[in-house]
């Protein structure tokens, strides 16, 4: 299929972007509208997309009326205070729905998610569900599976545990928090120690998200 010059009407693709934005998938957000811009979106996969796209947002408005999670329209309406929403409102409102469940930097120093949720074969991911039947998993498509790093630390019962001045947190077990002037080797004994406990448990090996700085930086 070959671009065309032709605008297609934006507003029929909001569903499926806002819903990308909304879950945090800005990027992908951004690449749905440029593709539907330049024409490279089929109709018959763009009304299947936004068809999903809605009923998962029925899904999660089921959640937030029952005060399981917060409505991003609750958000935006507070931000704009009667006016049109723009982009940066959206933006701004998922931040804040984030800022929700992980700590603020400016008050307990951390650097957000500090583990990458592992990737497995179907086989691992199968026999960890015989184990845990409610553990999170997401098949990708390339027929491996996605597991939820932080669902794993918070089996171990980590939350909470600290090494040194730094700590997991008590509330997201994906995040490590400098509670007490943690230095770098604090931070990386406790990445360490959730590692080698998730892994006794699961079998699955972390990895950190952020990357090290060389000792020469002197931390």
């Amino acid at each position: 299929m070959t671009a065309t010059n032709e605008s297609p009407n934006r507003l029929a693709h909001f569903p499926v972007a806002l819903f990308a934005s909304v879950m945090g998938m800005t990027g992908l957000a951004m690449a749905w509208l440029k593709a539907a811009h330049l024409g490279l979106v089929p109709g018959e996969v763009g009304a299947v997309l936004r068809v999903l796209a809605s009923l998962l947002f029925a899904a999660l408005l089921a959640l937030y009326s029952l005060k399981l999670l917060r409505y991003p329209a609750a958000v935006l309406a507070e931000r704009c205070a009667g006016r049109a929403a723009t982009a940066k409102d959206v933006s701004a409102a998922v931040c804040a729905i984030r800022s929700e469940k992980l700590p603020d930097p400016a008050l307990l120093g951390n650097v957000g998610s500090f583990f990458k949720n592992p990737i497995v074969s179907a086989a691992q991911a199968a026999a960890l569900q015989a184990q845990y039947p409610d553990m999170p998993h997401y098949p990708q498509a390339d027929g491996t599976v996605k597991l939820a790093a932080g669902w794993l630390i918070d089996q171990c019962r980590l939350k909470g545990f600290q090494i040194g001045g730094a700590a997991v947190h008590e509330r997201q077990a994906l995040v490590l928090v400098n509670k007490a002037q943690a230095a770098a080797a604090d931070v990386r004994a406790l990445a360490d120690h959730v590692r080698e406990r998730v892994e006794a448990r699961f079998g699955v090996i972390l990895f950190a998200e952020p990357d090290w700085l060389p000792p020469s930086f002197g931390i």
